[in-house]
């Protein structure tokens, strides 16, 4: 359990354990070193339901804490889990191929920061981002390393101390640190081993103690992270594992007075060296899987003149001069490391820590470049103020590495040839009232808009036309000549407007129709208009066409309920029974009368004559009242309802 950040007050469960298995006596002189970086703040909710804030900065951190030694640290060999990638199975899995990799006199690190706790009796654990890891199965896994490999073991965690103490059932009996090693010493002498595996360990707390979380760190995490540059006492240049202890244990008793870092076998923690002395550069870092367009992926397919928006995770450290400004700029590089098109666009703009600064980098709509094929997505981050300049800057010399101190890869993006579409992008308004569906008499004329969206295939010079029209329930036009309703060459990016027309003749006899759009990469408004006569389009929803409303009868534009029922979203659910007839499910029986929804007066035995429209209901005008009443929604049952009666100010039932 820890105390987040938030003023330290609010005690969460929480665990970091960093183990680096050392191997050999002289460690000094390691051949291979290896690191495993766990982080998690958000757990599967079935398992725990409390989140973390600082976790999986703690590995992260770390993380680039080791690799800031490049003579010593491999970036290929140092893994990082976090949040749902660290799962029970994952976290054993990685510590068992270090376990099968590492021989005498290799470096193994392992990190992990989450939530832990203990069982009664002897059992305790730490949290994985699906269930515990119990001390019993962490010792297991320990026995597995080979003779000569070392392990060295640093938990930041309540409880996780006092391994130093006389055992005392049910006093001290839950530390995590204790267990393991008990465990692990009954397992070696079962095998016959004599301390075939060496372990010393740093504790962030005594066995009876909370520790605390942080932001963007862990408390005791946070300063064996700020260690890696200040901790290096003899001044020689390296930093060992002790010297990360003595350097963060007294800052954190100082900040928190109840939480008494530990430390076990300070010969070896001594003798081993974690990294060379750290100096302030400056980095930005991306520290997550990206969020391209909603979704959370590496790479993404976009067709040509599109627009990308998203957004990652960033770690940013500040130089040598702790107040300069950094500025982070993301854009598409082509394969040949030149600028793709699309403005680049800002990601960052502050001043970091130079202890690390964590956040989200987003932007939106970045245009994806016409020219078709693969490209990179990629960062770059300047020490500077001066925003035109980093992305002329950009521009110029844009970013070529992957994974570098100030610039990186961010996604792949593979341009797709993009085709001409055209689509409505909002309800149409249909003879003066913004609806979906209308009541037309035959004969009538029919008059309305709608916005729309144009965009122009790869080739950007094409000209559109788009055609409306009545099409009848056999996907035949119906009669009423088509009008065009856009004409115009859009752009590849999009061209949002709105579409116009006036008058357009309903069919003396049609049940039920469909006003239909049909656009055509074409310039003669005359055979765009005949080929929509011959060949209507019959998609509700397409690249180039698709159905503005529906046009009928009275009730054109109710939903089938099932069963003989049908429902309109103003009116409610009713039954059609011919001849003006319908059973309201609240009204009961009621007699309708009206070309359209738009004018509707409605009959029954008790309120007698009362008009209304699909834009005033449930609000109704009764005849035999000489008033306007309002009709409580939900109050009937198929006998009638209550109405407010507004010239009396009382409610009545009718």
């Amino acid at each position: 359990m820890k105390i987040t950040n938030a003023a330290r007050s609010r005690w969460a469960g929480m665990l970091l354990f960093t183990g680096l298995m050392l191997a050999g006596c002289q460690l000094m002189a390691a051949t291979v070193r290896r690191g495993l970086m766990v982080g998690i703040d958000h757990y599967d909710p079935t398992y725990i339901n409390s989140p973390l804030n600082s976790c999986t900065n703690d590995a992260i951190g770390m993380k680039w804490s080791v690799l800031s030694d490049a003579g010593r640290w491999s970036p290929g060999n140092v893994s990082v889990l976090i949040d749902a990638q660290a799962t029970k199975t994952a976290i054993r899995t990685a510590i068992s191929q270090m376990a099968a990799a590492a021989v005498s006199g290799d470096l193994v690190v392992y990190f992990h920061s989450s939530h832990g706790g203990r069982h009664s009796g002897y059992d305790a654990y730490v949290a994985t981002y699906n269930a515990n890891y119990e001390d019993y199965e962490l010792a297991a896994d320990l026995a597995t390393f080979q003779s000569g490999v070392t392990v060295i073991i640093i938990v930041d965690s309540c409880y996780s101390g006092g391994m130093f103490k006389e055992l005392v059932p049910g006093v001290n009996d839950w530390d995590f640190a204790g267990n393991v090693m008990r465990k692990l010493d009954a397992l070696q002498q079962a095998a016959g081993l004599e301390k075939a595996v060496s372990i010393g360990w740093l504790t962030a707390s005594d066995y009876d103690e909370l520790s605390w979380a942080g932001d963007p760190y862990s408390l005791f995490a946070g300063y064996v992270i700020e260690g890696f540059y200040n901790a290096d006492a003899n001044v020689n240049g390296d930093v060992t594992f002790l010297e990360l202890y003595d350097y963060a244990a007294p800052l954190t008793l100082a900040e928190n007075p109840s939480q008494t870092a530990q430390a076990m076998n300070t010969s070896l923690l001594s003798a081993t060296i974690a990294a060379a002395t750290r100096t302030h550069t400056a980095a930005f870092t991306m520290t997550g899987t990206p969020k391209l367009n909603g979704a959370v992926q590496s790479s993404i397919a976009l067709p040509a003149g599109s627009n990308l928006s998203g957004g990652f995770a960033y770690r940013a450290e500040n130089g040598a001069v702790s107040n300069a400004n950094m500025i982070a700029v993301v854009g598409l590089v082509n394969g040949a490391n030149l600028w793709d098109g699309g403005e680049p666009l800002v990601v960052y703009s502050g001043v970091p820590s130079q202890s690390g600064s964590t956040g989200k980098a987003a932007w939106t709509n970045l245009t994806v470049p016409a020219a078709l094929g693969a490209c990179s997505l990629r960062y770059k981050a300047y020490q500077s103020a001066n925003t035109a300049q980093c992305i002329s800057d950009f521009k110029t010399s844009p970013p070529v590495s992957n994974s570098a101190a100030m610039e990186g890869l961010v996604a792949t993006v593979t341009v797709e040839a993009s085709e001409p579409s055209f689509h409505k992008t909002g309800s149409p308004t249909l003879n003066g009232q913004v609806r979906d569906g209308i009541a037309m008499p035959g004969g009538g004329n029919l008059s309305g808009s709608f916005p729309y969206l144009a965009k122009n295939g790869q080739d950007t010079n094409v000209a559109m036309v788009t055609v409306v029209g009545l099409v009848n329930s056999a996907n035949q036009w119906t009669g009423g000549i088509p009008q065009v309703v856009y004409s115009g060459v859009p752009s590849l990016a999009g061209d949002a407007g709105t579409a116009v027309w006036t008058d357009l003749s309903v069919p003396a006899s049609a049940p039920c129709l469909k006003l239909r759009f049909k656009a055509y990469s074409a310039t003669s408004e005359g055979q765009c208009i005949s080929n929509f006569q011959t060949n209507p389009p019959t998609a509700d929803s397409g690249a180039m066409e698709g159905v503005v409303a529906t046009v009928g009868d009275l009730w054109a534009a109710a939903t089938d309920a099932g069963s003989g029922w049908s429902w309109l979203s103003w009116f409610g659910y009713f039954a059609q029974h011919g001849n003006g007839w319908i059973f309201h499910a609240e009204r009961g029986w009621t007699y309708c009368v009206g070309s359209s929804t738009v004018n509707l007066w409605l009959w029954s035995t008790s309120p007698t004559w009362m008009w209304s429209s699909d834009a005033t209901y449930p609000f109704l005008w009764s005849h035999s009242l000489q008033s306007w009443v309002w009709y409580y929604t939900g109050t009937g049952h198929g006998t009638g309802g209550w109405y407010y009666n507004f010239a009396t100010g009382s409610a009545v039932w009718l």
